[in-house]
């Protein structure tokens, strides 16, 4: 674009020259020399007022009347030479004049040309420095949209942690356990739930699971927690609320035999539940314990076991 401008005023400016060019010519061509036609007018005139001033050359000799037309460089034998100068001169002096006001018009029109071209130049220049001015406005707009974005993230993602459920395993919980009732058998032990977070946990499922192995625990243990069929939940207040599990009992002679150290046993499971959040996810509490027997179990009045967090399989989202 900036280039069609400068060579539309190169144009303008050679236009204007030849312009320029051309008057000068006029003006050098209408100081010409008389022509023919325009000397035999005052050859006639000078002829005339000679024979005025000497008449009596003419009248010595009356047996040879001179005529009017041998004599007068103006008289009839010369009127069209004299009429064709004349349309000539007419007709050069229209053209002279014709060609002047084409010279002058061309020149006010190369002027126009030129205040055009550099008129674009500037408009150029400042659609330039505007559409500069725009891109850095659009650009700063982008920076902030994408900032106010992740400022919204970040809010949300603060608020969700600050206020979203979070249900832990605040203990485990042991219990004389009969079977039948009112015969002493052994211990329950049931995993108690709590919400550390400041809001409700909806739909908690707990899945608990007992394995009791012969020596040690495999290296290679499947964590993989079933889920139930009909799986029971329960809602837990948030601020501190709880819940229990459904209790799992171990027999007193599997007490001793941890005891002894020939059998080892794990009370694993996972714990779902939702927040009150909206679109957020289901969260996954994982745990493992491993029994810990320290007294006679038989003494009903005492606690024998105690938990030890074991594994991996422990975590929470």
């Amino acid at each position: 674009m900036l280039n069609t401008a400068y060579i539309s005023a190169l144009i303008a400016i050679g236009v204007f020259l030849l312009t320029l060019t051309g008057i000068t010519i006029w003006k050098t061509s209408q100081h010409r020399p008389p022509i023919a036609a325009e000397r035999q007018p005052r050859e006639a005139q000078t002829q005339r007022a000679i024979d005025r001033e000497n008449p009596s050359e003419n009248h010595g000799d009356p047996a040879k009347p001179i005529s009017e037309n041998q004599h007068s460089p103006s008289g009839h034998m010369n009127r069209p030479a004299d009429h064709a100068a004349a349309e000539k001169e007419s007709t050069d002096a229209a053209l002279a004049t014709y060609t002047y006001w084409l010279m002058a018009f061309t020149g006010i029109l190369a002027v126009a040309t030129i205040v055009l071209a550099v008129s674009t130049v500037g408009l150029w220049n400042y659609a330039a420095e505007q559409a500069r001015d725009m891109k850095e406005s659009l650009g700063e707009a982008r920076r902030s949209a994408n900032a106010a974005v992740r400022a919204a993230e970040v809010s949300e993602t603060a608020l969700i942690i600050t206020q979203r459920a979070v249900v832990t395993v605040a203990q485990i919980e042991t219990a004389p356990w009969e079977n039948p009732p009112g015969k002493f058998a052994g211990w329950a032990a049931s995993v108690v739930m709590k919400n550390t977070g400041p809001t409700r946990a909806n739909n908690v499922e707990s899945m608990v699971k007992v394995d009791i192995f012969d020596g040690a625990i495999p290296e290679n243990f499947d964590f993989t927690v079933p889920r139930p069929t009909t799986p029971v939940t329960v809602s837990i207040a948030g601020g501190g609320g709880t819940a229990n599990s459904e209790p799992r009992a171990f027999t007193n002679d599997d007490l001793i035999a941890v005891r002894e150290g020939k059998k080892n046993v794990l009370i694993w499971g996972a714990i779902r539940y939702h927040d009150v959040l909206p679109d957020t996810p289901q969260r996954i509490t994982n745990f493992c314990y491993r029994l810990l027997v320290y007294r006679d179990p038989f003494n009903p009045q005492i606690v024998p076991i105690n938990y030890g967090a074991y594994g991996t399989h422990n975590s929470a989202e």
